[in-house]
């Protein structure tokens, strides 16, 4: 949530750019920038007073400015409105003075013209996550062999030692971090922790089937690690594979996991258990996600696998037009034969549609439970709050069986969304992914892919963006 730190009414006069700057500069000391994080944001607070006194009221002398700052996850925002000379885009930076060094000191620098209102430049600047820390010592007489087992209580704070130990404080799921939230997750059956433990009884990996619901019917293997000092003894492939047979024990109907793109290590101990790759996720995480490069390098693209338990003839699905041959061999991939169809059937008026954030990826999803009449209204409206919100990546899901899903991607694809792939077992069906880049350019060639079939799948992805960005 924005928490507001302070709010300025200044007169257009230079001695308003000193004051404005100074706040800006304090409240970055609160949000916890450090002291050349602090300075950059004063700089760049004064520039944009300045720019509006000098250029939109010309140094008159006359009107008025509103400054203010707002705290926003780990960063700080800036916003300076005035009401006078109307500017319809930001300018070339070598016709505004200034503009090219509030860029330098900022992340992102916005406009926003108000009508009436007046225009308001907006200024967003994110604290550098700390890198991880030198990995901690293993212990020295360190055995052959260790155990995998459920998590106990006891354990919880040993598991959060080891998130710290391979991330610092930069993993997105902040409650890895809280041992009492741990425990309550996994008593509540969300999660189901297992641990990786030495003889001594210290905990040096941690993995889990997690669940949207204590009732879901597919779940999610991840929440991996292994301390840095313990790799190599295979716990990874050891966890994974206890997980996986206890999903199959609770008749799950599909399990899915994450893999990074930068290396093919994780994609190998997904395959190992015969998980098919399903979707491509440009973007998705921040570069955080993965131990060995934490705190450094651009967001990562994710890899969607997903392996599926469940017997017997298999469900209707409907899924469209030119993405057709692409989604029947996805789905071929898991060993059945999709029945689709083209034709779609009638709406109800309103759709169930939920809108959501995660803080600690920056990502936004939109998620149709059923497709109504209304859905292209809805999905255009919660884009532009996910965008005002300065995510980076926006998913989109929806169930191939739901008879609105063709006129739906049609109208996500016209606000910019492309094909990323299908989820698997998502929602107790099978779930269309489409997905949209918040003036994210996505590094390409960092990906690197251990199976050639997925090859496939990255370049169709990579097609269907190409031609949203042609058509914007």
């Amino acid at each position: 949530m924005d928490v507001e730190l302070f709010r300025l009414t200044l007169p257009a006069l230079p001695d308003s750019v000193g004051l404005a700057g100074a706040c800006a500069a304090e409240a970055a000391r609160t949000v916890g920038f450090d002291p050349r994080g602090a300075t950059q944001l004063r700089l760049a607070a004064e520039e944009a007073v300045a720019n509006a006194v000098q250029h939109a009221y010309r140094d008159s002398g006359q009107g008025q400015l509103e400054v203010r700052a707002e705290r926003v996850g780990n960063g700080l925002r800036v916003l300076v409105r005035d009401w006078g000379m109307p500017l319809y885009e930001l300018p070339d930076e070598s016709s505004m003075h200034g503009l090219h060094r509030i860029r330098e000191l900022t992340d992102r620098v916005f406009l926003h013209n108000l009508g009436r209102g007046g225009k308001e430049v907006e200024l967003l600047k994110q604290q550098a996550r700390p890198a991880a820390p030198e990995p901690l010592p293993a212990e020295p007489e360190e055995p052959a062999e260790m155990e995998v087992r459920p998590m106990r209580p006891e354990d919880a704070a040993g598991v959060c030692r080891c998130f710290y130990a391979g991330y610092g404080y930069t993993y997105g799921y902040e409650d890895l971090y809280f041992p009492e939230r741990l425990i309550e997750l996994n008593q509540s059956g969300i999660l189901t922790s297992l641990v990786a433990v030495t003889p001594r009884g210290r905990v040096v990996g941690h993995s889990a089937l997690a669940l949207e619901e204590a009732d879901s019917v597919c779940g999610e293997l991840g929440m991996a690690i292994v301390d840095p000092g313990y790799r190599g003894h295979h716990l990874f492939a050891r966890m994974f594979g206890q997980l996986a047979d206890i999903a199959k024990r609770r008749r799950l109907t599909a399990v899915y996991g994450h893999a990074v793109s930068i290396h093919p290590v994780s994609q190998h101990v997904l395959h190992q258990f015969g998980m098919q790759d399903t979707a491509i996720m440009l973007g998705y995480a921040p570069p955080s996600l993965d131990s060995q490069k934490a705190g450094a390098g651009e967001r990562q693209t994710l890899i969607l696998a997903a392996k599926r338990f469940e017997d017997g003839a298999p469900r209707p699905r409907l899924y469209p037009g030119r993405h057709r041959a692409m989604v029947e061999s996805l789905l071929g991939r898991l060993g059945y034969e999709p029945v689709l169809s083209d034709s779609d059937g009638p709406l109800p008026e309103h759709s169930v549609m939920s809108s959501s954030t995660s803080a600690g990826l920056n990502v936004g999803t939109l998620t149709f439970r059923t497709v109504g009449q209304d859905a292209a209204r809805l999905a255009a409206a919660a884009l532009r709050q996910l965008c005002l919100r300065h995510v980076d990546v926006v998913q989109c899901y929806a169930n191939l069986a739901d008879p609105g899903l063709t006129g739906l991607v049609q109208a996500l694809e016209r606000l910019g969304f492309f094909f990323a792939g299908v989820h698997p077992g998502w929602s107790g069906g099978d779930a269309l992914v489409m997905q949209f880049l918040n003036n994210l350019e996505v590094d390409i060639s960092s990906i690197q892919l251990e199976s050639p079939e997925t090859r496939r799948l990255v370049d169709y992805v990579l097609e269907c963006q190409a031609e949203r960005l042609e058509l914007a």
